[in-house]
């Protein structure tokens, strides 16, 4: 498969950047695929590669991911891949992001697609701050200000039952609500699982809180201003139309 990707025309893959979230000042990295310079792919690629697949969560690994399921999601199957955490503190959140029509399995319209929330975990021996919370309204600002979408989902696995039983209430918490016979629109073709897609909808640009309009803004060649540049919306080809199993690794959380 392949999925679609955020607007980036400034060059750079990999961005840090901190901000204030609920009183409490965040940092964030964040890598914005595909990686676009080839000086810095291998560095990048390595980076992502030992951060998550070395994630713990309770002692194990977090959600079984390998580094072979990141060299995986690197190939086109991810995003971008987002962590952050309490300044000067170890309590980290981290997951990825996926644009991709899995409700319908045939679009290849970045504006028919769906964002997707993936593989979050959490990691740390403090609880400090919400780092979580943070993660979500990161990639939600993400989302709303780079692709001009409302909405967000994720998608919970049926098994194990105390997993669905842990995460249903905690995503209800933060806005995100059910696909049912009431709500089809949220994934009117999922199948029999359908009413495991959760949805948030109505996400609104903060930037007065974070700003990520640098990601379509391209440096000067001379040093000199910053230059904007309107980015259309995307339309791009390629997805497969033939995907009989779902088996990227979405839908996995630890926290």
């Amino acid at each position: 498969m392949s999925v679609l990707f955020f607007n980036n025309i400034s060059n750079q893959s990999k961005h840090n950047g901190s901000f204030v979230f609920n009183s409490i000042q965040y940092n964030y990295v964040l890598y914005i695929l595909p990686i676009k310079k080839k000086q810095q792919k291998k560095q990048y690629e390595n980076e992502i590669i030992n951060y998550f697949s070395n994630r713990i969560f309770k002692g194990q690994p977090c959600l079984g991911i390998t580094s072979n399921d990141i060299e995986d999601g690197l190939q086109g199957n991810i995003s971008c891949y987002l962590i952050v955490y309490p300044y000067g503190v170890q309590n980290i959140a981290s997951g990825t992001l996926q644009i991709y029509d899995w409700c319908n399995n045939t679009s290849a319209n970045i504006n028919d697609a769906d964002v997707w929330i993936n593989d979050v975990c959490r990691e740390g021996a403090v609880n400090t701050g919400e780092p979580l919370k943070a993660l979500f309204f990161c990639m939600e600002q993400l989302v709303v200000q780079n692709l001009g979408k409302t909405n967000i989902k994720l998608f919970i696995e049926k098994f194990p039952d105390e997993n669905r039983r842990a995460l249903e209430p905690k995503y209800a918490s933060l806005g995100f609500v059910h696909n049912n016979e009431n709500d089809v629109d949220v994934c009117r073709h999922w199948g029999n699982d359908k009413e495991l897609v959760m949805e948030k909808k109505g996400l609104m640009p903060q930037p007065d809180i974070i700003d990520f309009s640098f990601l379509q803004m391209i440096p000067s060649k001379k040093g000199g201003s910053i230059k904007r540049k309107k980015v259309q919306r995307l339309s791009r080809k390629g997805l497969s139309k033939d995907i009989k199993s779902k088996s990227i690794k979405r839908t996995k959380y630890s926290f």
